[in-house]
């Protein structure tokens, strides 16, 4: 048996099934029988006008022609069957437009990967960036029906993904070591020599070295191997996260990982004399818990109908920390569950220049997770499964058929008066197997949504819940 590992952040889909509903197209390509819906009675109607067995009127022939290249032909029959099993039509982004989706897509992730975390009811912290960069760079190794489920999870096909984070990588790594805010991200590749000829092919490492800026190294998995993974993630995580590989497994053929590691000083820093004050937390269960609050005025005020909050911008102003507190009738649980993408995005685009008296508690989460059941279900499945996966992009040379095994997924984060600091690591494991009149008031005393956002963009490069400070 062989694995696979990545670091990386996430965000969930559902399952591309027999029948697809797509609400928000005006004009529905595919939709032979006009019922709003994509469905292999689409595929079926086409197949019988192309056989002359029936005959589409015009509204109909519109529809069907799914490829619209302005014919109707048994192509398009096979067009509608790969949008049902999850294919994402390749087109050629822009930069811009690259970027643009990319940020959607990792917002969208971001809330299904922390809906997906709250179901233990406890402190939850993810990085959708980490864990969609990792997926991503392991994408290009996909081929058929798991690349295409992979598309359809990440949101974007591997083209615009690979444009995206080589975007990303390059531009948060030239922050590093500046004296404000720090953004670092890394990515290896790290294969197991004792399988002698079964290699990594050479498309796969130029995309991953190309796009992630990957460093791609073979060795024999055995204890050493783990101690310079994890030590590899312990030091482009800051020291915050010691390791990522629990216990390697000499079978395992390959592992890919994501570190990222976050470093904020307060643009306007507390003084401890003045700015913090003792108080309690009242936690999601009820009980509570001493905290220590630093307390002050914010411009940057968030409000929705069920939740309002602030921004506070780190030196340099290119990164903020976000909170949002659900309304007291509104448990933590509910509020999350009510989230998405778009109503992410709509309120941390809609912040207005008011005064914010903030009370913000002192904390500090470890959170790790496994994300193989998410993935799967948000409808990554063949990826997992050793008899469907097709992974032939990545390895040749293989006797074996090459799954994921395990996506690990470590975080943390520290608040302080200074600032804060955050870091992520994931790993994928592959087998093989077969202007304010009043100011507002923002008190964290009780469970909350926060955020490390960029502030141009107002997309989460981290997401989590605190719960309790126990």
């Amino acid at each position: 048996m062989k694995k696979f590992v990545s670091a990386l952040m996430a965000l969930t889909l559902t399952a591309v099934s027999s029948v697809c509903a797509f609400a928000a197209q005006e004009k529905l390509y595919g939709d032979a029988n006009l019922d709003g819906l994509l469905s292999v009675k689409d595929c079926t109607l086409i197949q019988r006008h192309c056989a002359a067995a029936v005959k589409l009127g015009d509204a109909a022939l519109s529809r069907a022609d799914a490829d619209r290249n302005g014919t109707v032909n048994i192509d398009d029959a096979t067009y509608v069957q790969r949008l049902l099993a999850g294919y994402v039509p390749q087109k050629n982004y822009t930069k811009e437009e690259a970027l643009a989706e990319g940020d959607k897509a990792v917002t969208n992730l971001g809330v299904e990967l922390l809906k997906a975390g709250r179901k233990e009811k406890k402190n939850t912290l993810v990085s959708p960036v980490s864990v969609m960069g990792v997926l991503s760079m392991t994408s290009n190794g996909a081929r058929g029906k798991t690349k295409a489920q992979m598309e359809k999870v990440l949101g974007m096909p591997v083209n615009a993904l690979n444009t995206y984070f080589k975007y990303f990588q390059s531009n948060t790594n030239n922050s590093w070591g500046l004296e404000y805010t720090k953004l670092n991200t890394a990515n290896s590749v790290w294969c197991n020599s004792l399988y002698g000829n079964v290699n990594y092919t050479d498309s796969f490492k130029e995309a991953a070295e190309d796009y992630y800026s990957a460093e791609v190294s073979a060795l024999p998995f055995d204890i050493d191997a783990q101690n310079r993974i994890n030590g590899w993630v312990k030091e482009n995580t800051d020291n915050m996260i010691d390791g990522i590989v629990d216990e390697i497994n000499p079978q395992s053929y390959m592992y890919l990982v994501n570190a990222l590691a976050f470093d904020g000083k307060w643009e306007s820093p507390y003084d401890p004399r003045f700015m913090v004050r003792s108080g309690t937390f009242t936690n999601a269960d009820g009980t509570k818990s001493a905290a220590e609050y630093l307390c002050s005025e914010e411009y940057k005020y968030l409000s929705s109908d069920s939740a309002a909050g602030f921004m506070k911008s780190f030196e340099g102003s290119n990164y903020a920390f976000a909170a949002l507190l659900p309304n007291e009738d509104l448990s933590i649980e509910n509020y999350v569950e009510s989230l998405d993408g778009k109503a992410l995005s709509k309120i941390l685009n809609s912040q207005s220049e008011e005064k914010v008296e903030v009370r913000l508690p002192k904390f500090k989460v470890d959170y790790k997770t496994e994300l193989s059941p998410v993935l799967k279900a948000m409808g990554m499945t063949d990826a997992f499964d050793a008899t469907k996966a097709n992974f032939t992009g990545m390895i040749e040379n293989a006797p074996f058929n090459a799954y994921i095994g395990r996506v690990i997924h470590k975080t943390a984060i520290e608040v302080n008066e200074v600032g804060t600091k955050a870091a992520a690591a994931t790993s994928v494991e592959i087998k093989a197997g077969s202007t304010p009149e009043e100011p507002k008031y923002i008190r964290l005393d009780r469970p909350f949504v926060y955020m490390i956002i960029n502030s141009k963009t107002n997309t989460p490069l981290f997401i989590g819940t605190l719960d309790s400070l126990n």
